[in-house]
C-alpha cells in the first residue's frame, strides 16, 4: 500500500507541474491548444503505463529473489 500512495503522490505532482508549464511551453514550442493537449496526455499515459507495467514486474522480481 505505501507504494500505491507514493505513486499517487508523484502522479498528482506531475500533473500539477504540467499545468504550470503550459504557458511557457506553448510559447516556446509554438503549439496550439489541441497539439499541446495531445502531447500532455501522451506524456501522462506513458507515465501511467510505466507505473502499471514496470512497477509490478519489479515487485515480482523482488519477491522471487528473497
Amino acid at each position: 500500500m505505501p507504494t500505491v500512495i507514493l505513486c499517487s503522490f508523484f502522479a498528482s505532482f506531475d500533473r500539477r507541474n504540467l499545468g504550470l508549464a503550459t504557458s511557457p511551453l506553448q510559447g516556446a514550442l509554438t503549439l496550439n491548444d489541441p497539439a499541446y493537449g495531445l502531447g500532455a496526455s501522451l506524456a501522462l499515459l506513458v507515465g501511467a503505463g510505466a507505473v502499471l507495467f514496470l512497477l509490478p514486474r519489479g515487485l515480482r522480481a523482488q519477491e522471487g529473489s528473497a
